[in-house]
């Protein structure tokens, strides 16, 4: 009868040891997520903590030179800087982002509403629009022939959908 107590106080034992173990290994982690959390969303004052100085260490600036022995220093520091290079202007009306090719494309051309029986085929206009479907962006992209008239009176093409931002990328799907 008493070896079976004994085994239960062993069991009993070990059983508080190991909680014990795994109550540490829980705060650790729990330490060690709560600094990756500060670090991804802390302020940026937050981020990055400066080490504490110790009391044995020494200080940068008492190193047997005199505060005019300093100012010295940095007066010849800031004379001997090079010329700081003005960094290149981005040049006005470099275009709009183009959207990425991955994207599914979605081709709907358009036809003039006018009578194009005798025009011929000079080009075309190609406007990309960026839509959204639930969990998915494609591009719908609106092809308009242009035509020219036969006895040079003008060039025929049909007009665009309207668009909730005039002249912009989005749909009303995505805004």
């Amino acid at each position: 009868m008493e070896n079976t107590a004994i085994d239960y106080k062993k069991l009993y034992e070990q059983s508080l040891l190991t909680i014990s173990e795994k109550e540490e290994k829980i705060a650790s982690l729990s330490f060690e997520l709560d600094k990756f959390r500060k670090y991804i969303f802390g302020k940026k004052s937050e981020k990055f903590t400066a080490p504490k100085a110790g009391e044995g260490q020494i200080y940068l600036f008492e190193l047997g030179t005199t505060q005019v022995q300093q100012e010295e220093l940095s007066e010849q520091a800031s004379i001997e800087k090079p010329a700081v290079k003005q960094p290149k202007k981005r040049a006005k009306g470099s275009g709009r982002m183009v959207l990425p090719e991955n994207l599914r494309r979605e081709l709907i051309t358009l036809v003039p509403t006018e009578d194009i029986s005798d025009c011929k085929v000079i080009g075309e206009e190609v406007t990309e629009v960026l839509e959204l479907t639930p969990a998915e962006f494609y591009v719908k992209r609106y092809v308009r022939p242009k035509y020219a008239r036969p006895n040079g009176e003008g060039i025929i093409i049909a007009d665009l959908p309207d668009r909730v931002i005039e002249k912009g990328i989005p749909s009303e799907t995505v805004v």
